[in-house]
């Protein structure tokens, strides 16, 4: 079901940004002192044609999103930094429209395997894993949620409900795609299990 809120995305450009830590941290055996951060730029336009930019930006946690002890720390980072960049060309030609939560999920459903397995490839031996596809992606979903909340004035959380979102929590939340909805979250949205003003400790 379309809404008059809808989005859909008509760009995306990554920048990738070396940062060198203070303090070295160790994840499992190996220890990290420098990361690159992923920031991306995400542009959405809606259905009277106004459009907005969103930004969102992760490090690319090779250590923790792909941990290995046969492959070198440099493969791995440019397997999620081919992944990144590719995400976010795939992204900006992606013809879904809906809300950001929306073309997210759709994204991931869709592209996101196949992007995983090309940035991978012989380089590495096989796709990149599912949790460093999904770090290595993440900063896309930033910053369309961030495009889609500056685009209608409102708090990206804000907008997680039955006014902005086309499927309820019951479509989400099946076993598989060809089970039937779950009728616990029939009707009920992200936005109705959010506390809008958390008490303060």
């Amino acid at each position: 079901m379309s809404r008059p809120t809808d989005v859909r995305v008509t760009g995306a450009a990554v920048s990738l940004l070396p940062v060198r830590m203070r303090v070295p941290l160790k994840f499992g055996g190996q220890v990290v002192d420098n990361v690159t951060c992923a920031r991306v730029a995400v542009q959405v336009t809606g259905t009277d044609g106004r459009s907005a930019v969103g930004w969102g930006e992760t490090p690319l946690a090779v250590q923790w999103g792909w941990p290995s002890a046969a492959l070198s720390y440099a493969a791995r980072h440019d397997a999620m930094v081919r992944l990144c960049t590719a995400a976010a060309a795939e992204l900006a030609t992606f013809p879904a429209r809906g809300h950001a939560f929306e073309i997210g999920h759709d994204f991931r459903a869709a592209r996101l395997d196949a992007l995983a397995a090309a940035a991978g490839g012989a380089a590495v031996g096989g796709p990149v894993p599912e949790l460093a596809a999904l770090t290595a992606s993440s900063p896309l979903d930033l910053a369309l949620h961030d495009a889609y909340g500056i685009l209608h004035g409102r708090d990206a959380f804000a907008t997680l409900t039955a006014e902005f979102l086309s499927r309820d929590l019951a479509w989400y939340l099946r076993a598989d795609a060809a089970a039937p909805p779950d009728p616990a979250f029939a009707g009920r949205h992200p936005g109705d299990l959010l506390v809008a003003a958390p008490p303060r400790t």
